[in-house]
């Protein structure tokens, strides 16, 4: 299987548990820079190709081709750049949503629906990266595409001090649950009817619901084959995180393929 991972800075984790533990009868290809992700890209007879000096600088320091034929590949994983918990808290920061478990402070926020937020959010996913690749891609193969999103932050995040405070409230009331259901349907509406597959967090990653143990982030690494995170990051996942993710994808593709070929 000829595997095409397109993603942001989390893709690294995939990067590092692919070089770890080479997944068997799979040709794997990477396509990634920090930030929102590769841009500075253009399509050209099914070829994606970077051309900008800054994203060939990218990807020839991590060890990755200027560009790939997207014709080529049997499947795709989309890593990343699409909206997260992240994009959620300013909203919360001023509003306090109807039906959600309430938190202190609420009698002095304004009341807006949960129809309202997802439909913020599906805004912000239908201008993001991801589904500018979706739409590339689907113009060139009906190839099956799995989008992994960033893990949730790492449980240090719910740790005493000024930063992430955001992160604390959604803690403490509750909202965890509510806050994941929201970003995944708003995931769906926006990618529906595009052949894509949306892999959910193993759900034994994860720690009252907002948050990921500490043991799948610690030890983090960069895009870069020797880079490592700082040991404080509490965005990114490890080696052992992104095994068990590519484990996921790979055998939620041959399920795909094999519902195809029946």
């Amino acid at each position: 299987m000829k595997l095409c991972v397109i993603g942001n800075s989390h893709a690294g984790m995939l990067v590092r548990a692919a070089r770890e533990a080479p997944p068997e009868g799979v040709e794997l290809t990477f396509f990634a820079r920090s930030g929102r992700g590769p841009e500075g890209v253009r399509m050209r007879n099914g070829q994606l190709r970077a051309v900008t000096a800054e994203l060939k600088r990218a990807l020839a320091r991590f060890g990755m081709p200027e560009s790939v034929d997207l014709r080529a590949q049997d499947a795709f994983v989309l890593v990343g750049m699409t909206a997260t918990v992240f994009s959620v808290l300013p909203m919360l920061q001023g509003h306090r949503v109807f039906g959600w478990p309430p938190e202190a402070g609420d009698g002095a926020r304004r009341l807006v629906s949960e129809a309202a937020l997802e439909a913020a959010l599906v805004a912000e996913i239908a201008g993001g990266l991801a589904a500018e690749y979706v739409a590339r891609i689907r113009r060139v193969s009906a190839a099956p595409i799995v989008l992994v999103a960033q893990p949730a932050p790492s449980e240090a995040a719910a740790g005493a001090g000024a930063r992430h405070g955001g992160l604390r409230r959604i803690l403490r009331a509750g909202q965890g649950a509510a806050v994941a259901a929201c970003l995944a349907r708003a995931h769906a509406r926006v990618f529906d009817g595009a052949g894509l597959h949306l892999l959910a967090q193993p759900p034994e990653t994860l720690v009252g619901d907002a948050f990921t143990a500490a043991s799948w982030m610690r030890g983090a690494g960069r895009l870069n084959p020797e880079g490592r995170l700082p040991d404080e990051d509490i965005l990114h996942a490890n080696a052992a995180y992104g095994g068990l993710v590519l484990d996921r994808v790979l055998s939620d593709l041959r399920k795909i393929v094999a519902k195809s070929d029946g």
